[in-house]
């Protein structure tokens, strides 16, 4: 499903309020070809945009190519610029007063502070190109009115609200860099998570978290140790508990915990990103290539925004030296300089979620005649207290009282937490990550790739490698603390004392790495990073390694151990359902005493267990395991159900171990019914119930036929805009928010995933790059939706239904090749 180009036409025509006397489309966007004066260059730029609107920079200073890097990021995302520094730095509700609990968050954090600590450390070339780029975006904003910079601009003065547009700065770039980590860290929302499971559980809590939070499959791979797991292993080698005494729960006391002033979730969505630590990336050797030089893929998958979250860009200096050392092509997001994931003429790299806690909870005691103190070491300590102000459009100031401990800022009362919790996290400490980027971009070999790595510091990312030398490669990034003795940090610790300080961060040289393994090939997709002999604690679970497994089985499995280019495009996109490998034996063993449900099972057996768009199969399949999510669940966590996130990927491990383990009697109330009180439902029963309301539910919703059922009408990617796809007009959410039918789903390697039962998008491919050694101009591309953030620009989602169909296009590189697929040009004078 995708807007027609009809229905646009009609539709902006009726948007004749909005529209009307606005210069919507750049000047950069305007012209094939055209010439702009741009005070401060030093010499002549030339941009050439091949057909899908990409712009390649050729300069003669690395200032140049920064400053119009800058310009051009203004002219085509000014506005998610504005609402990325707004977000970082807790100023959304001067625009949209819903906000307003989630500014007194951040404000909270600080991240704007910290980020003045990261400048302060920055070498000069560091400082140097992120005053360009900020020269360059404010180049493009000199001049204009704001209805000028976006339409955005304009719909909100309709409605009275007139946001000021401040100059962009560094420090602007900085602090979203610091936001951006915030949702590749979420280790402190699972210690707040297994800290109300276990006080729900109360004498069982060991169980409880066992269960849901179960241990890392023996059968699935590690990224340290390629091709070493044994995938015949058994597939529940994790301890089952024994006993008899049933598993319960009580959340009476713990429900203030459950509803916060904040929703997470709804603070990953609007960074653009999801709650969720989901990539693939690898990387093969020219040893196992059809042209004898490696490939690298990667696909971060994180959650939607309108437009999307990255920026594809080529920086090209005319003659690469010291002084203009850049020749790369890659996607950064929009208000940085450089590229954050690419390739030079020298190396690729990708980037994955990486399994290393760099987060900690500490629970604080107040002094109960001032609770501006908190206990330390046997005293009453002061915190270092600040007030923030946080505006909000149409309504009254927030004051916002803000306690910092030796530990880090309380954020409990932010979040509307009743204990006091403070937050150790590396990203509040000075930090060097911004800067990194540029020792990306420039680095030249296996050494200075990892110098840029060990500067990538607080972003914990497994980082893939490959060189046109033929060398391929691995390294796990953050500094990661190392934990005092008795320090359990998957639950909140005591902070009263200084027992629980972090002991110091793990050495970089320590940290865990690959180069040339005898496999031929590394593959990563959040899964765990080393066995159990690695002598730090990096983190129990990442992620529970359903992918890859399916990625480590196609490397493995091809029929020549010789990968193709097209090969590689197979495994990205790829569909199998991994889940449906446990729940579909475990639904042929019932017996239905309905006829059609016992043909309806049967027919669900014949599925090749590929989640593709048009499979009736994964439509009932995935509608039967949602409801058996629910039915399982729903009784006992009651209004903490849906802060668990049934469903999401962690229960296809957690459904593993009960189904293996049904007639275990701790998990008899799990799978008992509470909301039937009469009844004693068993394993078999849940899963009955669950199929049967699955298959009423697809026909009601979708008729009798199940062959007409598709998995797409059911699994649609909505990208919606910031403000204005949630404005309630349905003509301008229809202008700015985008719509198309999805394969994949969550836990697959084509991880287009979803939250809950209404099945939409939550987290998807974020762009897709595979990397050929052999001819960079060959290499391939896609985003989800397009380069432009201008919903009337033809660049706007002329990605879209490539990226849904699995499409890739090239991403050029030489200048031969950009000149040659030039459709436009754009020259920059010095003014």
């Amino acid at each position: 499903m995708r807007t027609k180009l009809g229905l646009l036409l009609i539709l902006v025509l009726t948007l004749v309020p909005i529209s009307a006397h606005v210069n919507h489309v750049s000047p950069v966007q305007a012209q094939d070809s055209a010439t702009l004066a741009l005070p401060g260059l030093d010499a002549e730029v030339m941009v050439y945009y091949d057909s899908y609107d990409t712009p390649h920079i050729y300069a003669q200073t690395s200032h140049d190519l920064f400053m119009a890097q800058g310009y051009i990021h203004a002219s085509e995302r000014f506005w998610q610029m504005e609402w990325s520094r707004r977000l970082a730095s807790g100023r959304l509700a001067e625009i949209e007063p819903k906000y307003a609990g989630q500014d007194a968050f951040f404000r909270t954090l600080g991240l704007r502070i910290a980020a003045e600590q990261d400048l302060a450390i920055f070498d000069a070339d560091a400082l140097s190109a992120l005053q360009a780029y900020s020269d360059g975006v404010n180049a493009y904003l000199d001049g204009k009115t704001p209805d000028q910079v976006a339409l955005e601009y304009k719909y909100l003065a309709e409605k009275g609200i007139e946001p000021t547009i401040d100059p962009w700065t560094p420090l602007d770039t900085v602090t979203f860099g610091k936001a951006l980590t915030f949702t590749f860290a979420d280790d402190f929302q699972t210690e707040i998570q297994r800290s109300v499971i276990a006080e729900g559980a109360g004498a069982l809590a060991t169980i409880a978290l066992q269960l849901f939070f179960p241990q890392y499959p023996a059968d699935h791979p590690i990224i340290t140790q390629p091709g070493g797991v044994d995938y015949t292993a058994d597939a529940t080698s994790m301890a089952v508990p024994e006993g008899d005494t049933p598993l319960t729960f009580d959340f009476s006391n713990v429900h203030a915990q459950l509803v916060g002033n904040v929703n997470m979730d709804e603070i990953q969505t609007v960074l653009g990103h999801g709650t969720t630590a989901i990539s693939n990336s690898w990387t093969i050797s020219g040893s196992r290539t059809d042209t004898g030089a490696p490939y690298l893929a990667n696909d971060p998958h994180i959650g939607i925004s309108m437009p999307g979250v990255w920026y594809e860009q080529g920086l090209h200096c005319v003659e690469k030296n010291a002084d203009c050392p850049y020749d790369v092509v890659g996607v950064v997001f929009p208000g940085a300089p450089g590229v954050l994931i690419g390739n030079n003429d020298r190396i690729a790299w990708g980037l994955t979620v990486g399994g290393a806690d760099t987060q900690d909870l500490y629970t604080l005691t107040l002094n109960p005649d001032n609770p501006l103190q908190y206990q330390y070491n046997g005293e009453w300590k002061d915190f270092d207290v600040r007030t923030e102000t946080v505006n909000v459009v149409g309504g009254d100031p927030v004051e916002v009282q803000v306690r910092n401990s030796v530990w880090g800022p309380v954020i409990s009362e932010a979040l509307g937490f009743d204990p006091v919790w403070a937050l150790r996290w590396t990203t509040l400490d000075p930090s060097t990550i911004i800067e990194s980027i540029l020792y990306f971009d420039r680095a030249t070999n296996w050494d200075e790739f990892l110098t840029a790595v060990s500067l990538f510091d607080t972003a914990c990312q497994n980082i893939v490698y490959a060189d046109v030398e033929g060398n391929i490669g691995y390294k796990l990034s953050a500094r990661v603390p190392i934990r005092a003795e008795g320090h359990d940090p998957r639950m909140p610790v005591d902070g009263s004392t200084d027992q629980f300080a972090w002991q110091g961060f793990i050495p970089f040289d320590e940290m865990p790495e690959l180069f040339n393994p005898e496999q031929g090939y590394i593959a990563t997709a959040n899964n765990r990073v080393v066995g159990d002999d690695f002598p730090y604690y990096l983190l129990e679970v990442n992620d529970y390694g359903y992918r890859a497994k399916r990625i480590e089985t196609l490397l493995q499995n091809d029929a020549d151990g010789v990968f193709t280019l097209d090969e590689l495009k197979a495994i990205q996109t790829d569909t199998y359902n991994g889940n449906a490998d446990t729940i579909i034996p475990a639904l042929q063993a019932l017996t239905f005493d309905d006829p059609t449900l016992t043909d309806a099972v049967a027919w669900l057996a014949e599925w090749d267990h590929y989640n593709t768009v048009d499979s009736p199969y994964a439509a009932l399949f995935e509608t039967v395991w949602m409801e058996l999510n629910r039915l399982t669940f729903s009784d006992d966590f009651g209004d903490f159900y849906s802060s668990v996130s049934p469903g999401t990927p962690r229960y296809w491990e957690i459904f593993r171990v009960l189904i293996a383990n049904k007639a275990n009697p701790i998990y008899g109330t799990l799978w008992d019914n509470g909301d039937t009180p009469n009844v004693k439902e068993t394993a078999d029963d849940i899963m009955k119930a669950a199929f049967t309301a699955g298959y009423a539910k697809m026909v009601a919703e979708y008729g009798n036929d199940p062959t007409k059922w598709r998995w797409g009408t059911l699994h649609i990617t909505k990208s919606i805009a910031e403000p204005l796809g949630y404005s309630g007009d349905p003509a301008v959410e229809l202008l700015f928010n985008r719509g198309i039918e999805s394969p994949g789903g969550g836990s697959i390697v084509n991880a287009i995933g979803y939250t809950d039962d209404s099945f939409d998008t939550a987290y998807i491919p974020s762009q897709r790059q595979l990397i050929d050694f052999s001819n960079f101009d060959n290499s391939q591309r896609i985003l989800p939706i397009g380069e432009s953030g201008n919903p009337l620009s033809p660049h706007y989602d002329d990605q879209m239904e490539m990226w849904a169909t699995g499409q890739y296009r090239n991403s050029w590189f030489t200048r031969e090749a950009v000149e040659a697929n030039a459709q436009r040009t754009l020259t920059f004078t010095p003014g």
